[in-house]
């Protein structure tokens, strides 16, 4: 942008409100028209111009008797009419300095009379301008200048309407996916509470109706503690997620030596998490040296223990593998399995809530979608980051990034 043309005071706030209203380059729209249509009646010109002003153009949303849709900034009269907040008038360009050799002074449309009155929305920002033309110099009357500053006013009404709409539907579509999502949750929570409480039922009345010897009471009641083990789970997750949303859950940081933790979680987990999976294999590629973190190691562990589990779940061969690599600012820890893959289109949603890459076979395996969404919401509790890259039949890459300490 050019110093020495006219930059209003609030330019910054100016532009970013004009970016929110999302109205730059849409579609033609009858209710600009009409208004173009009425000024240019009113004050008897040829050419009428609802204009907006973004960084270094005059776009405008609507036209009458010009073909150009845009021009540069540095080339409107509207640069000098969103100073101000009140209408400007040139009776004849030629006799202006500021633009005597304009090109659309010199050139077509051969511009000698201009008014326009400030588009000023409801938190002072002059967006643009309505603005009439002509190419023989004349005078406003006082109705017509009232009139401009009348239809200005509704030129931003409608701006403001039309941002309205647009946040509405937009409301409309998410309360939609939202009641979708309650939905899917609804219909997942009834399979994943309804099986085990069915097997709890099942087994107490086994247990009240039939004669068993103390071992066969004792696996029963193995069964209906595992059942509820399982439904307590689930309770947990929901619950977790409930408290990740509105804030409650906060991390109580400490500093580790990332390499150690590495090693000593990787050995823990398969000593205490590995079972019956013997078709998989695991890895650990550790390439960290002495770097250290502040972090909340329970979160750490949790989201770790997440995506091994998943891992696990949907690899029935194969291997799978924690890559602990860093740089100069950050660790990424990954976890890669060459299980079944997630297609692209469900890699966009995967880390929301209830969202399930594969729901037929996540029923059959147990989950409720919940996860991946808390392994979101804890990352983002350390400053860091999570991402997936998958393809089908090949497995899939979740990979985690750790934030150094700057000090020791």
């Amino acid at each position: 942008m050019i110093s020495e043309h006219p930059i209003p005071a609030n330019e910054v706030n100016r532009l970013q409100a004009l970016l929110e209203y999302n109205i730059l380059d849409s579609e033609i729209e009858e209710e600009f028209e009409r208004i173009t249509e009425l000024i240019s009646i009113i004050c008897e010109t040829p050419i009428s111009l609802v204009t907006l002003i973004d960084e270094d153009r005059q776009w405008f949303k609507s036209k009458r008797g010009l073909d150009v849709v845009q021009t540069a900034r540095i080339d409107s009269f509207c640069q000098y009419t969103i100073m101000d907040q009140s209408i400007m008038e040139v009776g004849d360009a030629t006799q202006d300095p500021r633009f005597k050799n304009n090109p659309y002074v010199i050139g077509n449309p051969k511009i000698r009379f201009y008014a326009g009155s400030p588009l000023i929305d409801p938190d002072g920002h002059a967006l643009g301008s309505l603005c009439v033309i002509s190419p023989e110099p004349k005078k406003l009357t006082s109705k017509q200048k009232k009139a401009l500053e009348i239809l200005s006013k509704e030129v931003v009404l409608q701006i403001v309407a039309r941002k309205e709409r647009h946040e509405l539907k937009k409301a409309k579509k998410e309360a939609e996916e939202a009641n979708l999502l309650k939905t899917i949750l609804l219909g997942n929570l009834s399979h994943e509470v309804r099986t085990p409480l069915q097997s709890i039922l099942g087994f107490s009345e086994i247990l009240e109706t039939s004669e068993l010897n103390k071992v066969d009471r004792k696996k029963y009641f193995s069964y209906i503690r595992q059942r509820a083990g399982e439904m307590e789970k689930i309770i947990e997750s929901l619950l977790e997620m409930a408290s990740l949303e509105t804030g409650q859950i906060k991390a109580n940081p400490k500093k580790i030596n990332l390499k150690e933790f590495v090693n000593g979680y990787y050995t823990k987990f398969l000593s205490e998490n590995f079972t019956g999976k013997k078709e998989v294999s695991f890895d650990l590629q550790n390439h960290l040296q002495e770097e250290k973190t502040d972090i909340d190691e329970q979160h750490l562990v949790q989201v770790l223990n997440n995506l091994h589990y998943n891992a696990i779940k949907f690899s029935n061969n194969g291997s799978i593998t924690l890559i602990a690599r860093p740089n100069d600012t950050e660790v990424e820890l990954s976890v890669q399995d060459t299980g079944i893959g997630i297609s692209q289109e469900k890699l966009e949603s995967i880390f929301q809530p209830f969202r399930q890459a594969h729901e037929g076979f996540s029923r059959a395996k147990g989950g409720i979608g919940l996860g991946l969404s808390i392994c979101q919401k804890l990352v983002d509790l350390w400053g860091g980051s999570i991402r997936v890259s998958s393809k089908i039949d090949e497995g899939s890459k979740f990979t985690i990034t750790i934030p150094l300490s700057t000090k020791d």
